[in-house]
């Protein structure tokens, strides 16, 4: 055979077969140029840190440290390597981009290197440790990788400090699991043991357990009203943040409620301070005590299993007392301050207030004027233990009730046959409403909507001109109700003297004052249907012989806005469609509590007071700023 591909023969001119060994040495070479060369090089891989070389021989391969040792062999290579403190997964894995420093130029939001060309002054470089101190308390967002900068930098400009170490800092061991948000990283020299640092992105208590930007943040959470739900959704599924597991969030909330309730008690006992300071003859003080009260339940309805009963301060709308109702529950935090309440949900306001009047009765205590709504139960306790007090009914609950009660009667065609019992001075018996057997229509004369929503605004304005004189109101209201809405102005004891004669035709004059020719004073939506006017008569009756109840001779009209305006406060912490267990509806109602003394808190305490901060200190926490 011609060319390089002749087997060879033998003497004889036989060809001569490859022997055994020279056959399998020909596929081992074959092996070694697929698969790599050298002892261990098809069954592990060997990626040394950074720093490291490994030179690869024909048959071998060799790791060079930066302290220019020569290791031959892969195991004791990685001896040497698992010795200086480096994971193993960067001894017999392929290193990745997660493993090393971040040394992309490109990315984005890259920090600015400090210039040399304005080295820094003695004076700065002396007050960089109050700098340092400083920061301490501030808080801000990184990513991971700027971590990983800072070291590439340190690398860069700042050699190891053990002697003869020629060693760079690398990744070895990160945690964030468990830590609330916090990062833990652990750099190594790769060159010695004893050359390597630790990044803490928070202070770690170890007495107490517990990391303080973690808890910080889980507290932020929680003062905002959010259940741990919101907590995870906003920072684990929102920004991949490890975070707290329920049991420790729910011991932070357990932590936090003895210090929110102790500070709401202090602003509460302060308030007190200052009225007992008062002198006992003036209206608003200890002994003559002007209050206003209401209960909020947490759920719609009255089948709640959580409620509160609030009493403020009328004079200074500043808040007295305060009772939460609670009817589940197992903490231990609230068992004895709060325990469960076994009645029903309807009788709890009562109860609430008789726990509050006995406690302030206990402190000697005197209300002279109580404002609420028209609650028959908390009136029942308020008569209990100030029986020569007055209650004061709050002007607008009055006319949201004679708007309530005008609803029904619009819906009425007939008088029935209770309606006549509690009404039988007036003769009742034949009246019957003209549409009695068609539907209402908008000049029908019954009682209408746009009637209902021009006697609303009748009742509130005869409230606001009677000033202090009950006498006045219950005139007016009768007016109303026996004239007026009758469109009758004059009759023979008097005339309307709440509005004028005339009203202005050419729309320019002041109402109060008509200079052209005008037009004779017209009601709006008068009564035409003998039922209707009656049943508006006896209404407006009703609210007459109320007046002392709802004029007072020295406030006049008053209302119950205080309390009502915190109730308010409150749903922003916690929502009426969740229903939650004793602790965390005692909590996040005494939050909702602190927030709505805010404008007491500032009168009192200045501008620069907040309880987010007390709370703050009261847990050991940094202060936000």
């Amino acid at each position: 055979m011609a060319g390089g591909g002749q087997r060879k023969t033998s003497s004889g001119g036989k060809i001569r077969k490859p022997r055994k060994k020279q056959r399998f040495s020909a596929l081992n070479a074959l092996s070694h140029a697929k698969r790599g060369v050298g002892k261990g090089s098809r069954s592990r891989t060997f990626v040394p840190p950074v720093g490291y070389t490994v030179t690869a021989y024909e048959k071998s391969q060799v790791m060079t440290t930066p302290g220019k040792h020569r290791y031959r062999s892969v195991d004791s290579a990685a001896e040497t390597v698992r010795e200086r403190g480096f994971n193993k997964s960067l001894i017999f894995e392929t290193s990745s981009e997660e493993d090393q420093p971040s040394t992309s130029a490109n990315t984005e939001s890259t920090p600015c290197e400090p210039t040399t060309s304005s080295p820094l002054s003695e004076e700065t470089l002396d007050t960089s440790a109050s700098t340092w101190k400083a920061m301490a308390k501030s808080m801000f967002i990184a990513y991971g990788d700027s971590v990983g900068y800072l070291i590439d930098q340190v690398n860069a400009k700042r050699n190891c400090s053990t002697k003869g170490c020629n060693g760079i800092l690398v990744p070895w061991k990160t945690e964030r699991v468990g830590l609330g948000g916090n990062l833990r990283a652990v750099f190594m020299c790769t060159g010695c043991k004893g050359g390597g640092v630790t990044f803490d992105a928070s202070t770690y208590l170890r007495e107490e357990k517990r990391q303080v930007a973690g808890h910080s943040l889980a507290l932020s959470f929680i003062l905002n009203g959010n259940t741990y739900e919101k907590y995870n959704q906003a920072l684990h599924l929102g920004l991949g943040i490890p975070i707290f597991s329920f049991n420790t969030y729910y011991n932070i909330l357990s932590k936090a409620y003895p210090h929110v309730h102790n500070i709401l008690d202090v602003q509460m006992k302060k308030a007190r301070a200052n009225m007992k300071e008062m002198d006992p003859t003036k209206v608003g003080s200890w002994k003559r005590a002007v209050t206003s009260g209401d209960g909020v339940y947490h759920t719609r309805g009255h089948h709640s299993k959580n409620m509160s009963v609030l009493l403020v301060d009328y004079c200074e709308n500043a808040l007295l007392a305060a009772v939460h109702l609670c009817m589940r529950g197992k903490d231990v935090t609230t068992a004895d301050s709060v325990p469960l309440f076994p009645g029903t949900s309807k009788s709890a306001e009562g109860y609430g207030f008789e726990l509050i009047w006995e406690e302030l009765k206990h402190e000697g205590m005197e209300v002279e004027v109580h404002w609420q709504d028209a609650d028959s139960t908390s009136e029942k306790s308020f008569k209990k233990f100030f029986s020569k007090s007055k209650v004061m009914y709050c002007g607008g609950h009055v006319g949201r009730a004679h708007g309530k009660q005008l609803e029904k009667l619009a819906s009425m065609k007939t008088f029935s046959k209770g309606y006549k019992q509690r009404h039988s001075t007036y003769e009742l018996d034949k009246l019957k409403c003209v549409c009695i057997n068609k539907h209402h229509s908008a000049t029908c004369g019954c009682i209408r909507p746009n009637m209902i929503k021009q006697a609303k605004i009748n009742h509130f304005a005869a409230l606001v001109q009677s000033g202090t004189d009950a006498a006045l109101y219950a005139k007016r209201m009768r007016a109303l109700g026996q004239h007026h809405a009758r469109n009758i102005h004059e009759w023979k004891d008097g005339s309307c003297d709440f509005h004028g004669k005339k009203r202005c035709s050419c729309k320019k004059c002041d109402p109060l004052d008509v200079q052209c020719t005008g037009e004779m004073y017209k009601t709006s939506h008068p009564l035409t249907c003998p039922m209707h006017s009656m049943a508006y008569e006896i209404e407006c009756e009703e609210r007459a012989a109320k007046a002392k109840d709802v004029i007072h001779p020295e406030m006049g009209r008053g209302h119950s806005n205080y309390p009502e305006a915190r109730n308010n406060v409150l749903i922003r912490y916690r929502s009426k469609s969740i229903s939650l267990n004793r602790l965390a509806y005692c909590l996040w109602t005494d939050v909702g509590l602190l927030q709505g003394n805010m404008s007491w808190c500032f009168r009192e305490f200045g501008p620069a007071y907040h309880w987010i901060v007390e709370v703050y200190r009261a847990m050991e926490l940094p202060v936000p700023e």
